[in-house]
Protein backbone atom coordinates (compact mmCIF):
# COMPACT_ATOMS: atom_id res chain seq x y z
CA UNK A 1 0.00 0.00 0.00
CA UNK A 2 0.85 3.71 -0.83
CA UNK A 3 2.29 5.57 1.79
CA UNK A 4 -0.76 8.45 0.54
CA UNK A 5 -3.11 5.84 1.18
CA UNK A 6 -2.11 4.35 4.41
CA UNK A 7 -1.88 7.92 5.48
CA UNK A 8 -5.70 8.82 4.57
CA UNK A 9 -6.98 5.09 6.11
CA UNK A 10 -4.92 6.10 9.57
CA UNK A 11 -6.39 9.44 9.87
CA UNK A 12 -10.00 7.72 9.67
CA UNK A 13 -12.09 7.38 12.74
CA UNK A 14 -11.66 4.43 14.33
CA UNK A 15 -15.08 3.09 14.98
CA UNK A 16 -15.45 3.94 10.90
CA UNK A 17 -13.58 1.09 10.28
CA UNK A 18 -14.33 -1.43 12.67
CA UNK A 19 -17.97 -1.33 11.80
CA UNK A 20 -17.34 -1.53 8.26
CA UNK A 21 -14.97 -4.13 9.22
CA UNK A 22 -18.51 -5.59 11.01
CA UNK A 23 -20.82 -4.62 8.03
CA UNK A 24 -18.46 -7.02 6.05
CA UNK A 25 -18.62 -10.04 8.05
CA UNK A 26 -22.29 -10.01 8.47
CA UNK A 27 -22.47 -9.76 4.71
CA UNK A 28 -20.17 -12.62 4.22
CA UNK A 29 -22.58 -14.76 6.47
CA UNK A 30 -25.52 -13.76 4.45
CA UNK A 31 -23.93 -15.10 1.06
CA UNK A 32 -24.64 -18.44 2.11
CA UNK A 33 -28.39 -18.09 1.48
CA UNK A 34 -27.30 -17.31 -2.70
CA UNK A 35 -24.86 -20.03 -2.28
CA UNK A 36 -26.84 -22.70 -1.66
CA UNK A 37 -29.80 -21.78 -3.84
CA UNK A 38 -27.89 -21.88 -6.98
CA UNK A 39 -25.78 -25.11 -5.77
CA UNK A 40 -29.27 -26.67 -5.41
CA UNK A 41 -30.61 -24.81 -8.98
CA UNK A 42 -27.16 -26.79 -10.34
CA UNK A 43 -26.00 -23.33 -11.23
CA UNK A 44 -23.04 -23.94 -10.09
CA UNK A 45 -20.64 -21.25 -11.70
CA UNK A 46 -22.51 -18.78 -10.62
CA UNK A 47 -22.61 -20.16 -6.74
CA UNK A 48 -18.75 -20.01 -7.61
CA UNK A 49 -19.15 -16.66 -7.76
CA UNK A 50 -20.55 -15.94 -4.42
CA UNK A 51 -17.71 -18.27 -3.76
CA UNK A 52 -15.03 -16.08 -4.32
CA UNK A 53 -16.35 -12.88 -2.84
CA UNK A 54 -16.93 -14.93 0.37
CA UNK A 55 -13.43 -15.01 0.31
CA UNK A 56 -12.20 -11.63 -0.92
CA UNK A 57 -14.86 -10.22 1.75
CA UNK A 58 -12.54 -12.62 4.42
CA UNK A 59 -9.45 -10.99 3.52
CA UNK A 60 -10.91 -7.55 2.82
CA UNK A 61 -12.08 -7.97 6.86
CA UNK A 62 -8.32 -8.97 7.63
CA UNK A 63 -7.01 -6.00 6.05
CA UNK A 64 -9.27 -3.39 7.79
CA UNK A 65 -8.34 -5.13 11.16
CA UNK A 66 -4.46 -4.05 10.44
CA UNK A 67 -5.47 -0.71 9.10
CA UNK A 68 -7.33 -0.03 12.31
CA UNK A 69 -4.91 -1.78 14.24
CA UNK A 70 -8.05 -2.87 16.78
CA UNK A 71 -10.79 -5.36 16.24
CA UNK A 72 -13.71 -5.19 18.80
CA UNK A 73 -15.45 -8.05 21.31
CA UNK A 74 -18.20 -7.56 18.87
CA UNK A 75 -16.21 -8.21 15.95
CA UNK A 76 -13.77 -11.30 17.35
CA UNK A 77 -17.45 -13.23 17.54
CA UNK A 78 -18.73 -11.91 14.22
CA UNK A 79 -15.70 -12.88 11.99
CA UNK A 80 -15.36 -15.97 13.20
CA UNK A 81 -19.10 -16.62 13.01
CA UNK A 82 -19.48 -15.64 9.84
CA UNK A 83 -16.51 -17.97 7.93
CA UNK A 84 -18.65 -20.70 10.20
CA UNK A 85 -22.02 -20.43 8.78
CA UNK A 86 -20.85 -20.15 5.23
CA UNK A 87 -18.58 -23.56 5.60
CA UNK A 88 -20.81 -25.50 7.47
CA UNK A 89 -24.04 -24.21 5.40
CA UNK A 90 -22.48 -25.54 2.27
CA UNK A 91 -21.29 -28.96 3.90
CA UNK A 92 -24.69 -29.46 5.10
CA UNK A 93 -26.14 -28.83 1.76
CA UNK A 94 -23.37 -31.25 0.44
CA UNK A 95 -24.68 -33.81 3.66
CA UNK A 96 -27.96 -34.01 2.58
CA UNK A 97 -27.40 -34.06 -1.41
CA UNK A 98 -25.19 -37.41 -0.65
CA UNK A 99 -21.92 -35.83 -1.50
CA UNK A 100 -19.75 -35.13 1.35
CA UNK A 101 -19.84 -38.43 4.28
CA UNK A 102 -22.29 -37.19 7.52
CA UNK A 103 -19.24 -37.73 9.86
CA UNK A 104 -16.59 -35.09 8.13
CA UNK A 105 -19.53 -32.67 8.56
CA UNK A 106 -19.79 -33.69 12.15
CA UNK A 107 -16.00 -33.82 12.78
CA UNK A 108 -16.10 -29.92 11.57
CA UNK A 109 -19.13 -29.10 13.59
CA UNK A 110 -17.82 -30.29 16.81
CA UNK A 111 -14.48 -29.04 16.34
CA UNK A 112 -15.75 -25.48 15.88
CA UNK A 113 -18.32 -25.44 18.76
CA UNK A 114 -15.82 -26.60 21.22
CA UNK A 115 -13.23 -24.26 19.99
CA UNK A 116 -15.85 -21.57 20.54
CA UNK A 117 -17.00 -22.43 23.83
CA UNK A 118 -13.18 -22.91 25.03
CA UNK A 119 -12.33 -19.32 23.57
CA UNK A 120 -15.27 -18.26 25.48
CA UNK A 121 -14.12 -18.72 28.59
CA UNK A 122 -11.06 -17.13 28.39
CA UNK A 123 -12.35 -14.64 25.78
CA UNK A 124 -9.68 -11.53 26.16
CA UNK A 125 -7.48 -12.75 28.75
CA UNK A 126 -4.96 -13.82 26.28
CA UNK A 127 -4.00 -14.32 22.72
CA UNK A 128 -4.45 -17.52 20.55
CA UNK A 129 -0.68 -19.44 19.97
CA UNK A 130 1.21 -18.65 17.04
CA UNK A 131 1.43 -22.58 16.57
CA UNK A 132 -2.90 -22.75 16.96
CA UNK A 133 -3.35 -19.68 14.74
CA UNK A 134 -1.34 -20.85 11.94
CA UNK A 135 -2.76 -24.67 12.40
CA UNK A 136 -6.65 -22.68 12.11
CA UNK A 137 -5.25 -20.64 9.38
CA UNK A 138 -3.90 -24.09 7.50
CA UNK A 139 -6.93 -26.03 8.50
CA UNK A 140 -9.28 -23.80 6.96
CA UNK A 141 -7.28 -23.49 3.46
CA UNK A 142 -7.22 -27.33 2.92
CA UNK A 143 -10.84 -27.78 4.34
CA UNK A 144 -12.14 -24.93 1.40
CA UNK A 145 -10.30 -26.64 -1.11
CA UNK A 146 -11.67 -30.50 -0.39
CA UNK A 147 -15.48 -28.79 0.00
CA UNK A 148 -14.37 -27.30 -3.38
CA UNK A 149 -13.74 -30.45 -4.89
CA UNK A 150 -17.58 -31.91 -3.35
CA UNK A 151 -19.05 -29.39 -5.11
CA UNK A 152 -17.17 -29.74 -8.11
CA UNK A 153 -15.96 -33.34 -8.82
CA UNK A 154 -15.97 -32.63 -12.58
CA UNK A 155 -13.28 -30.75 -12.36
CA UNK A 156 -10.55 -32.90 -10.41
CA UNK A 157 -9.65 -36.87 -9.98
CA UNK A 158 -10.74 -39.22 -7.78
CA UNK A 159 -7.37 -39.25 -6.35
CA UNK A 160 -7.08 -35.47 -5.87
CA UNK A 161 -10.36 -35.69 -3.96
CA UNK A 162 -9.55 -38.02 -1.46
CA UNK A 163 -6.10 -36.81 -0.84
CA UNK A 164 -7.56 -33.52 0.01
CA UNK A 165 -10.48 -35.13 2.01
CA UNK A 166 -7.79 -37.07 4.45
CA UNK A 167 -5.87 -34.47 4.75
CA UNK A 168 -8.22 -32.04 6.13
CA UNK A 169 -9.45 -34.36 8.54
CA UNK A 170 -5.99 -34.53 9.90
CA UNK A 171 -5.42 -30.85 9.49
CA UNK A 172 -8.77 -30.38 11.23
CA UNK A 173 -7.67 -33.05 14.18
CA UNK A 174 -3.96 -31.25 14.76
CA UNK A 175 -5.07 -27.91 14.73
CA UNK A 176 -8.11 -28.90 17.02
CA UNK A 177 -5.98 -30.59 19.20
CA UNK A 178 -3.33 -27.42 19.30
CA UNK A 179 -6.37 -24.97 20.37
CA UNK A 180 -7.73 -27.40 22.99
CA UNK A 181 -4.23 -27.94 24.24
CA UNK A 182 -3.72 -23.88 24.26
CA UNK A 183 -7.25 -23.27 25.92
CA UNK A 184 -6.90 -26.25 28.52
CA UNK A 185 -3.43 -25.33 29.74
CA UNK A 186 -5.00 -21.45 30.96
CA UNK A 187 -7.73 -23.12 32.72
CA UNK A 188 -5.80 -25.60 34.80
CA UNK A 189 -3.16 -22.93 35.45
CA UNK A 190 -7.04 -21.18 36.62
CA UNK A 191 -5.33 -18.28 34.73
CA UNK A 192 -8.89 -16.60 35.39
CA UNK A 193 -9.35 -13.10 33.06
CA UNK A 194 -8.35 -10.87 36.24
CA UNK A 195 -5.17 -13.29 36.92
CA UNK A 196 -4.34 -13.36 32.98
CA UNK A 197 -4.42 -9.24 33.50
CA UNK A 198 -2.34 -9.76 36.33
CA UNK A 199 0.33 -12.01 34.89
CA UNK A 200 0.31 -9.69 31.72
CA UNK A 201 1.11 -6.45 33.51
CA UNK A 202 3.94 -8.00 35.31
CA UNK A 203 5.29 -9.76 32.48
CA UNK A 204 5.27 -5.86 30.16
CA UNK A 205 7.01 -3.92 33.67
CA UNK A 206 10.08 -2.08 33.15
CA UNK A 207 12.82 -3.32 34.25
CA UNK A 208 14.96 -2.04 36.71
CA UNK A 209 17.44 -0.83 34.18
CA UNK A 210 14.02 0.91 32.47
CA UNK A 211 13.61 2.62 35.34
CA UNK A 212 17.37 4.49 35.51
CA UNK A 213 16.58 7.89 33.56
CA UNK A 214 19.76 8.91 31.66
CA UNK A 215 20.72 12.56 33.18
CA UNK A 216 19.75 15.63 31.34
CA UNK A 217 23.59 16.05 29.94
CA UNK A 218 23.28 12.61 28.49
CA UNK A 219 19.83 13.22 26.85
CA UNK A 220 21.92 16.44 25.45
CA UNK A 221 24.89 15.14 24.32
CA UNK A 222 24.07 15.64 20.39
CA UNK A 223 23.31 18.89 21.84
CA UNK A 224 26.13 19.67 23.63
CA UNK A 225 28.37 18.73 21.02
CA UNK A 226 27.04 20.76 18.42
CA UNK A 227 27.08 24.30 20.51
CA UNK A 228 30.43 23.59 22.51
CA UNK A 229 32.37 22.23 20.05
CA UNK A 230 31.50 24.95 17.63
CA UNK A 231 32.30 27.30 19.79
CA UNK A 232 35.86 29.62 19.37
CA UNK A 233 38.34 28.20 22.03
CA UNK A 234 39.90 31.81 23.31
CA UNK A 235 43.08 31.93 24.80
CA UNK A 236 43.62 34.74 27.46
CA UNK A 237 45.83 36.31 24.94
CA UNK A 238 43.02 37.27 22.42
CA UNK A 239 40.29 39.69 22.29
CA UNK A 240 36.73 39.06 21.20
CA UNK A 241 37.27 40.41 17.71
CA UNK A 242 34.77 40.72 15.16
CA UNK A 243 35.91 37.19 13.20
CA UNK A 244 35.41 35.77 16.79
CA UNK A 245 31.86 37.02 17.08
CA UNK A 246 30.94 35.73 13.37
CA UNK A 247 32.17 32.19 14.80
CA UNK A 248 29.79 32.45 17.77
CA UNK A 249 26.74 33.94 16.04
CA UNK A 250 27.10 31.00 13.65
CA UNK A 251 27.15 28.53 15.90
CA UNK A 252 24.29 29.77 18.10
CA UNK A 253 22.22 30.29 14.62
CA UNK A 254 22.87 26.39 14.15
CA UNK A 255 21.67 25.29 17.01
CA UNK A 256 18.42 26.86 16.32
CA UNK A 257 18.62 29.62 19.12
CA UNK A 258 16.97 32.26 16.83
CA UNK A 259 18.37 35.45 15.01
CA UNK A 260 16.52 37.37 17.95
CA UNK A 261 18.13 35.50 20.82
CA UNK A 262 21.30 35.52 19.59
CA UNK A 263 21.31 38.93 18.21
CA UNK A 264 20.86 39.74 21.68
CA UNK A 265 24.22 37.50 23.65
CA UNK A 266 26.32 38.66 20.56
CA UNK A 267 25.84 42.42 21.34
CA UNK A 268 26.60 41.31 25.08
CA UNK A 269 29.79 39.77 24.03
CA UNK A 270 31.14 42.80 22.09
CA UNK A 271 31.53 43.89 25.58
CA UNK A 272 33.72 41.70 26.68
CA UNK A 273 36.94 42.92 28.19
CA UNK A 274 40.64 40.90 26.96
CA UNK A 275 41.28 39.82 30.22
CA UNK A 276 38.09 37.92 30.50
CA UNK A 277 38.17 36.48 26.82
CA UNK A 278 38.88 32.95 27.73
CA UNK A 279 36.02 33.16 29.85
CA UNK A 280 33.49 33.04 26.53
CA UNK A 281 31.40 30.35 27.48
CA UNK A 282 30.68 30.96 31.27
CA UNK A 283 29.77 34.71 29.73
CA UNK A 284 27.27 33.05 27.23
CA UNK A 285 25.92 30.76 30.18
CA UNK A 286 25.53 33.32 32.36
CA UNK A 287 23.71 35.66 29.87
CA UNK A 288 21.48 32.63 28.20
CA UNK A 289 20.63 31.93 32.47
CA UNK A 290 19.52 35.62 32.58
CA UNK A 291 16.81 35.35 30.12
CA UNK A 292 15.00 32.37 31.80
CA UNK A 293 12.60 33.71 34.13
CA UNK A 294 13.38 31.32 37.01
CA UNK A 295 9.88 31.65 39.25
CA UNK A 296 8.18 30.67 36.16
CA UNK A 297 9.63 27.25 36.15
CA UNK A 298 8.86 26.28 39.89
CA UNK A 299 7.35 22.57 40.36
CA UNK A 300 3.89 22.16 38.99
CA UNK A 301 1.03 23.70 41.51
CA UNK A 302 -1.50 20.86 42.06
CA UNK A 303 -3.89 22.07 44.57
CA UNK A 304 -7.39 21.37 42.71
CA UNK A 305 -8.11 18.18 42.75
CA UNK A 306 -8.29 16.38 40.34
CA UNK A 307 -5.47 18.64 38.54
CA UNK A 308 -7.28 18.46 34.95
CA UNK A 309 -3.80 18.65 32.17
CA UNK A 310 -4.79 18.54 28.31
CA UNK A 311 -1.93 18.02 26.03
CA UNK A 312 -2.03 19.58 22.70
CA UNK A 313 0.22 19.92 19.70
CA UNK A 314 0.73 18.97 15.89
CA UNK A 315 0.98 15.50 15.08
CA UNK A 316 4.11 13.72 15.57
CA UNK A 317 5.40 16.03 18.23
CA UNK A 318 5.19 13.00 21.06
CA UNK A 319 1.89 13.48 23.23
CA UNK A 320 0.95 10.27 23.50
CA UNK A 321 4.11 9.34 24.62
CA UNK A 322 4.63 12.38 27.34
CA UNK A 323 1.38 11.80 28.68
CA UNK A 324 2.93 7.85 29.21
CA UNK A 325 5.94 9.29 30.96
CA UNK A 326 4.28 12.19 33.01
CA UNK A 327 1.84 9.36 34.40
CA UNK A 328 4.32 6.96 35.22
CA UNK A 329 6.39 10.15 36.93
CA UNK A 330 3.27 11.23 38.60
CA UNK A 331 2.61 7.44 39.67
CA UNK A 332 6.17 6.75 41.13
CA UNK A 333 5.34 9.60 43.35
CA UNK A 334 2.58 7.70 44.99
CA UNK A 335 -0.39 10.55 43.23
CA UNK A 336 -3.81 8.93 42.05
CA UNK A 337 -3.76 9.33 37.95
CA UNK A 338 -5.82 8.82 35.16
CA UNK A 339 -6.03 9.02 31.41
CA UNK A 340 -7.87 9.93 29.20
CA UNK A 341 -7.77 9.31 24.94
CA UNK A 342 -9.79 11.99 23.74
CA UNK A 343 -7.73 11.63 20.56
CA UNK A 344 -10.56 9.79 19.11
CA UNK A 345 -9.22 10.50 15.07
CA UNK A 346 -6.39 8.10 14.78
CA UNK A 347 -7.14 4.61 14.98
CA UNK A 348 -4.45 3.43 17.10
CA UNK A 349 -4.17 5.99 19.23
CA UNK A 350 -6.58 4.19 21.69
CA UNK A 351 -4.39 1.29 21.82
CA UNK A 352 -1.09 3.17 22.20
CA UNK A 353 -2.21 5.54 25.14
CA UNK A 354 -3.78 2.34 26.57
CA UNK A 355 -0.53 0.29 26.89
CA UNK A 356 0.96 3.34 28.01
CA UNK A 357 -1.24 3.69 31.03
CA UNK A 358 -0.43 -0.45 31.49
CA UNK A 359 3.15 0.19 31.46
CA UNK A 360 2.80 3.08 34.06
CA UNK A 361 0.39 0.75 36.26
CA UNK A 362 -2.54 4.22 36.06
CA UNK A 363 -6.35 3.55 35.34
CA UNK A 364 -7.00 4.43 31.75
CA UNK A 365 -10.85 5.66 29.70
CA UNK A 366 -11.38 6.31 26.34
CA UNK A 367 -13.46 5.06 23.76
CA UNK A 368 -11.77 2.87 20.67
CA UNK A 369 -14.97 3.36 18.73
CA UNK A 370 -14.95 7.34 17.55
CA UNK A 371 -16.95 9.09 20.23
CA UNK A 372 -17.13 12.61 20.11
CA UNK A 373 -13.52 14.01 21.73
CA UNK A 374 -15.50 16.60 23.85
CA UNK A 375 -17.33 14.35 25.55
CA UNK A 376 -14.50 11.67 25.95
CA UNK A 377 -13.01 14.49 27.82
CA UNK A 378 -16.42 15.49 29.78
CA UNK A 379 -17.18 11.91 30.87
CA UNK A 380 -13.21 11.66 32.07
CA UNK A 381 -13.63 14.65 34.24
CA UNK A 382 -16.34 12.93 35.65
CA UNK A 383 -14.67 10.16 36.11
CA UNK A 384 -12.09 12.02 38.15
CA UNK A 385 -13.78 13.63 40.23
CA UNK A 386 -15.82 10.56 41.29
CA UNK A 387 -12.75 8.50 41.62
CA UNK A 388 -10.73 11.03 43.67
CA UNK A 389 -8.16 11.47 41.05
CA UNK A 390 -4.75 13.38 42.02
CA UNK A 391 -4.53 13.93 38.30
CA UNK A 392 -6.34 13.57 34.94
CA UNK A 393 -4.23 13.62 31.40
CA UNK A 394 -5.77 14.42 28.54
CA UNK A 395 -4.79 13.20 25.67
CA UNK A 396 -6.21 14.65 22.34
CA UNK A 397 -5.50 14.45 18.42
CA UNK A 398 -2.35 16.16 16.78
CA UNK A 399 -3.57 18.74 14.95
CA UNK A 400 -1.83 21.32 12.17
CA UNK A 401 -1.98 24.62 13.78
CA UNK A 402 -2.99 26.16 10.40
CA UNK A 403 -6.62 24.36 10.47
CA UNK A 404 -8.80 26.94 12.30
CA UNK A 405 -11.93 23.80 12.63
CA UNK A 406 -9.69 21.77 14.03
CA UNK A 407 -8.56 24.38 16.99
CA UNK A 408 -12.14 25.13 17.57
CA UNK A 409 -12.82 21.53 18.18
CA UNK A 410 -10.03 22.42 21.28
CA UNK A 411 -11.42 25.32 22.45
CA UNK A 412 -14.48 23.07 22.74
CA UNK A 413 -12.93 20.77 24.65
CA UNK A 414 -11.66 23.15 26.91
CA UNK A 415 -14.70 24.66 27.59
CA UNK A 416 -16.50 21.18 28.18
CA UNK A 417 -13.84 20.19 30.77
CA UNK A 418 -14.61 23.54 32.58
CA UNK A 419 -18.34 22.57 32.42
CA UNK A 420 -17.84 19.08 34.02
CA UNK A 421 -15.48 20.93 36.84
CA UNK A 422 -15.31 24.27 37.69
CA UNK A 423 -12.12 26.04 37.01
CA UNK A 424 -10.64 23.13 34.92
CA UNK A 425 -8.29 22.77 32.76
CA UNK A 426 -6.16 23.79 35.58
CA UNK A 427 -3.38 23.48 33.02
CA UNK A 428 -3.32 23.50 29.07
CA UNK A 429 0.28 21.69 27.79
CA UNK A 430 1.61 22.72 24.38
CA UNK A 431 3.98 20.13 23.47
CA UNK A 432 6.84 20.66 20.52
CA UNK A 433 8.99 18.20 18.58
CA UNK A 434 12.31 19.87 19.63
CA UNK A 435 13.75 18.86 16.08
CA UNK A 436 11.32 21.42 14.36
CA UNK A 437 13.29 24.57 15.47
CA UNK A 438 12.14 27.94 14.69
CA UNK A 439 8.67 26.28 13.80
CA UNK A 440 7.66 25.02 17.04
CA UNK A 441 7.56 29.13 17.63
CA UNK A 442 4.97 29.34 15.37
CA UNK A 443 3.15 26.10 16.46
CA UNK A 444 3.53 28.04 19.73
CA UNK A 445 1.85 31.10 19.02
CA UNK A 446 -1.23 29.75 16.90
CA UNK A 447 -2.05 27.05 20.07
CA UNK A 448 -1.78 30.00 22.27
CA UNK A 449 -4.20 31.87 20.25
CA UNK A 450 -6.86 29.42 20.36
CA UNK A 451 -6.40 27.48 23.92
CA UNK A 452 -5.05 29.28 27.09
CA UNK A 453 -1.90 27.55 26.72
CA UNK A 454 0.24 27.47 30.13
CA UNK A 455 3.24 25.76 29.57
CA UNK A 456 5.35 24.04 27.22
CA UNK A 457 6.80 20.43 26.85
CA UNK A 458 9.76 19.92 24.75
CA UNK A 459 10.14 16.53 23.47
CA UNK A 460 12.83 14.25 21.25
CA UNK A 461 16.38 16.82 22.34
CA UNK A 462 18.15 13.17 22.55
CA UNK A 463 17.90 13.12 18.63
CA UNK A 464 18.91 16.75 17.93
CA UNK A 465 21.96 18.49 17.98
CA UNK A 466 19.50 21.80 17.80
CA UNK A 467 18.51 22.30 21.58
CA UNK A 468 18.82 25.90 21.30
CA UNK A 469 15.16 25.81 19.76
CA UNK A 470 14.14 25.24 23.47
CA UNK A 471 15.69 29.17 24.56
CA UNK A 472 14.52 30.11 21.38
CA UNK A 473 10.61 29.29 21.82
CA UNK A 474 11.22 30.59 25.56
CA UNK A 475 12.22 33.85 24.32
CA UNK A 476 9.47 34.34 21.82
CA UNK A 477 6.86 33.37 23.55
CA UNK A 478 5.99 34.53 27.36
CA UNK A 479 5.26 30.62 28.17
CA UNK A 480 7.23 28.69 30.89
CA UNK A 481 8.92 25.44 30.14
CA UNK A 482 7.65 22.74 32.35
CA UNK A 483 9.40 19.71 30.90
CA UNK A 484 12.15 17.73 28.67
CA UNK A 485 11.79 15.17 27.18
CA UNK A 486 15.31 13.07 26.45
CA UNK A 487 14.91 9.40 25.65
CA UNK A 488 12.27 6.44 24.79
CA UNK A 489 12.32 4.73 28.02
CA UNK A 490 9.85 6.06 30.84
CA UNK A 491 11.41 8.51 33.28
CA UNK A 492 13.51 9.88 30.09
CA UNK A 493 11.46 12.80 31.26
CA UNK A 494 12.85 16.00 33.15
CA UNK A 495 11.55 19.06 35.14
CA UNK A 496 13.13 22.02 32.87
CA UNK A 497 15.95 23.84 35.33
CA UNK A 498 17.27 26.43 33.16
CA UNK A 499 20.71 26.40 35.45
CA UNK A 500 20.94 22.73 34.67
CA UNK A 501 19.80 22.98 31.00
CA UNK A 502 22.39 25.91 29.91
CA UNK A 503 25.26 23.88 31.95
CA UNK A 504 23.96 20.97 30.83
CA UNK A 505 23.93 22.62 26.84
CA UNK A 506 26.95 24.39 27.15
CA UNK A 507 28.90 21.70 29.15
Amino acid sequence: MSNAIKQKYDQLPAYKIVTASNIISLIRALLAIPIIYFLKEEMSGIAFIFIVICAISDMLDGWLARIGNQITVLGKVIDPIADKVVMNSILLFLVLEDSVPMYYFLIILIRDFSISMLGMYVLNTRKISIQANRLGKLSIFVTGFAILTFIYPTYVSIGVQQILFYSSIGVLVVSWAQYVYDFIKVIIASDTPAKAKEKKEEQEKPSEEEYKAKDLKDGLAKTEKSIATRLPLIKKFFTVDEDILEDVEASLIATDMGVDLTDHLVDKLKNVKKQNAEQLKDIIKSEIKQLIKHDEHAEVEMEEKPHVIIFVGVNGTGKTTTIGKLAHKYARENKNVLIAAADTYRAAAYEQLKIWSERSDVDFMGNPEGKDPAAVAFDAVKSAVSKDKDILLIDTAGRLHTKSNLMKELQKIERVAGKAMPGAPHDVWLVLDGTTGQNGIRQAEKFSEAVDVTGLIVTKLDGTAKGGAVLAIHNKMDLPIKYLGIGEQLPDIVEFDPDEYVEALLA
